[in-house]
């Protein structure tokens, strides 16, 4: 067969295979789907009320012919962009793509169809709902810096000049949005078509990366991915170092968004406290006999509240003090130690 019937008969299969598979692997979204979706970042990531965590990842494409500077990006390349919402499984739960390679994650998101739905409060989102005899609080999606601050999307807080209650919520955030970065990688992983760059139109471009997406659920559901492998970066994270937020100017917040996100802050703060007990003991108790922070079983409930890398490899232990751990320079693995433990002692937080 010649070239292009190939190229005919592989475009062809990517939609049969969109069309086939997406009723079952990406349904539409629902007010139970939602509430369910909901449960498993309380239960897997403690953080209550966040339907979904969003990014975006660019597919490299060739230049396609009169375009202009449509789909060249910040990073000098053409792509066209993938806009993933996921659960706390990495599944995604929402694909978008084709925006251009130009836009920032907030323009791409106004641009999608999930975008719109959102802004035009068409999702079915549950009603607000009290956390711990809180003050009702909405339920949310969460994204990095490079997305709008709304009253149904979090992102962190600024970096410059944190205090305990900001850190605090900024962990918590990190913590539960990698999720999205982790779907982004094990998609790429497995379809190794993704970290190539395409060549060929942009429409067809889509094709293959929405074949892509639906596999990635059907595959996932199936085989899975534990959630220590999550944390402990044990995820091929390849494309982590191709990607990186897009230079956008973002409005300023409104008030209810910002006072929601002080909502959220606060109550980890006050409800929240004694997972931060047991860092600040994990913290004294191995920093004296070894410079690594670490955990003794991978499955004790300290393993579970640490930041993002901290779990533990297989076949490796410390020459120091025997403790398992990932292969990583002491020095560089002290550091995440004294950024959340040494500020809390020190202000007092734990005194209490």
């Amino acid at each position: 067969m010649g070239a292009s019937t190939v190229r005919d008969i592989v475009y062809e299969t990517c939609n049969v295979m969109w069309n086939e598979l997406k009723a079952t692997e990406l349904p539409t979204l629902t007010h139970d789907s939602f509430k369910e979706v909901a449960i498993g970042f309380a239960q897997h990531w403690h953080f209550p009320h966040v339907l979904g965590a969003i990014d975006g990842k660019h597919i490299k494409i060739e230049c396609p012919p009169k375009s202009g500077g449509d789909y060249y990006n910040y990073k000098q390349t053409f792509s066209v962009v993938l806009q993933g919402v996921c659960d706390a499984q990495c599944n995604f739960i929402s694909v978008d793509v084709g925006d251009f390679g130009r836009h920032s994650d907030g323009g791409v998101l106004k641009h999608s169809s999930f975008g719109r739905a959102l802004y035009s409060n068409s999702l079915p989102i549950p009603l607000d709902d009290s956390i711990c005899g809180s003050d009702p609080l909405p339920y949310v999606f969460l994204g990095d810096e490079a997305y709008p601050l709304l009253r149904n999307i979090m992102r962190p807080f600024p970096h410059r000049g944190l205090d305990n209650v900001w850190r605090i919520y900024n962990y918590r955030h990190s913590r539960a949005r990698r999720t999205i970065e982790c779907s982004f990688g094990v998609l790429v992983g497995k379809w190794s078509v993704l970290k190539t760059t395409l060549n060929m139109p942009p429409e067809n471009a889509i094709k293959v990366v929405l074949a892509c997406c639906v596999p990635h659920n059907f595959v996932r559901r199936r085989e899975g991915v534990s959630l220590d492998n999550i944390e402990s970066n044990e995820i091929d994270n390849s494309w982590f170092q191709m990607e990186g937020n897009t230079s956008a100017t973002i409005g300023r917040p409104g008030k209810q968004a910002l006072d929601i996100r002080d909502e959220f802050a606060e109550l980890f703060l006050t409800t929240l406290r004694l997972e931060y007990m047991i860092l600040i003991n994990i913290y004294n108790t191995f920093a004296l006999t070894c410079p690594i922070i670490l955990t003794k079983h991978k499955n004790d409930v300290e393993s579970k509240i640490l930041p993002p890398g901290w779990g533990l490899k297989k076949n490796s232990a410390c020459t120091n003090c025997g403790w398992r751990q990932r292969l990583v320079k002491h020095q560089r693995r002290l550091a995440p130690a004294l950024v959340w433990a040494v500020p809390l002692l020190n202000t007092g937080f734990m005194a209490a």
